[in-house]
């Protein structure tokens, strides 16, 4: 059973809903900023991609929740689904909720700190099963690809999947004692880096078999071809090489691809030297000498890094360059590091026809997962 996306929904630091998000990219825009909700004295890093805006329920369902569900909310409208009746949602987060228990031990008010994908279900009165999968940084293309598998196996005709992240203290405290320098921006494979920045975001997809697709007559962004996984099972935080080729290259056999019908990569990105070194060679590990005829890019050093989030936000940007032929620039990219030497369309956008493309996603722990789209070709 063939899968296509449906519906889009997509909110970070550079942007609200996916056409603010898109306009945000059109522009090159950085969405870092002076810390809002995180106190400042208590970190060396005083710059995060926050969002500026409080959410509808935020009180009541904590700020991831209510993220996601703005923009789960949105991909339904998108995709033009009346009910989400028995619809399977699929949430990756690195940290679910963890910012509502510390805001509740500061205030003393009650959260509700269950899943973010429990509280969106009784929140929408949705009796489709749920599930938050938390695996570090690649947890929204987790999610994807947990409902990639649903529809093509033919358990269920409409998935909805994606990731959710906001800023938490603990998170901020972890990133002190791995790296004490204090960048006030991201900026992915560049010399002069300083290292990750947090941001917050959020993205779903509407995942649904062809057959539904065509009958319900409504858009399609593109087609999920496969993904691949794999866990380093080394260091806790370095990714290792060998972890990612294996991952990339699951990817291409599950979905039939050959490296070189690849036109672009979404990278993972990340702005720090290990990452950004490590995935530039496995890349060329995987793809060869086609890795310099691929167009890359990392939307870190716009959005900054979403956490749990950042696959799937990686993977709608991915569908919105498809449907728009643009791709997304790697803003910040000034002076490239020489050990990363691929095309990563640096600092502003461009023009390209996107066939098929790779989204990457590493996280702690060498939890691994990329995802193949592609054009929907009827």
């Amino acid at each position: 059973m063939r899968v296509v996306c449906t519906g889009i929904g997509i909110t970070t630091s550079i942007g609200a809903g996916k056409d603010g998000f898109w306009q945000g990219v059109l522009q090159h825009k950085c969405g870092a900023q002076p810390l809002i909700r995180i106190n400042e004295n208590n970190f060396s890093k005083k710059y995060a991609y926050e969002i500026s805006e409080d959410f509808v329920k935020e009180k009541e369902l904590g700020r991831a929740s209510a993220l996601a569900l703005y923009t789960v909310g949105e991909a339904i409208t998108d995709a033009r689904l009346i009910s989400l009746d028995n619809v399977p949602l699929i949430i990756g987060t690195g940290l679910c909720d963890f910012k509502a228990y510390e805001d509740s031990v500061l205030t003393n008010e009650y959260f509700n700190c269950e899943s973010i994908a429990t509280n969106l279900n009784r929140y929408l009165n949705n009796t489709g099963f749920s599930l938050t999968i938390s695996t570090g940084c690649a947890a929204g293309n987790y999610a994807i690809g947990y409902a990639y598998d649903l529809i093509k196996s033919g358990q269920v005709e409409v998935a909805v999947a994606g990731g959710s992240e906001c800023l938490a203290n603990v998170m901020f405290g972890i990133l002190d004692r791995v790296n004490p320098a204090e960048p006030t921006c991201c900026q992915p494979f560049n010399a002069q880096r300083k290292g990750v920045l947090l941001g917050e975001g959020s993205a779903f997809l509407i995942l649904e078999s062809i057959d539904s697709a065509k009958i319900r007559k409504t858009k399609i962004y593109g087609e999920v071809f496969g993904y691949g996984l794999s866990c380093d099972a080394g260091h806790p935080t370095a990714p290792d090489k060998m972890g990612l080729v294996e991952a990339m290259n699951k990817a291409l056999n599950d979905s039939g691809c050959k490296p070189e019908e690849i036109d672009y990569i979404a990278m993972h990105g990340t702005g720090t030297v290990l990452n950004d070194i490590t995935e530039t060679a496995a890349v060329k590990d995987v793809f060869g000498s086609h890795s310099y005829k691929l167009a890359t890019s990392s939307i870190k050093g716009m959005v900054g890094h979403t956490g749990g989030a950042s696959g799937a936000v990686s993977t709608a940007a991915t569908f919105l360059a498809m449907e728009k032929e643009i791709i997304p620039p790697t803003i910040g990219l000034t002076q490239p590091d020489p050990l990363c030497d691929l095309d990563y369309t640096p600092n502003k956008c461009r023009g390209h026809v996107v066939n098929k493309a790779l989204i990457n996603a590493f996280g702690f722990g060498g939890n691994n997962c990329c995802i193949v789209v592609g054009r929907y070709r009827g």
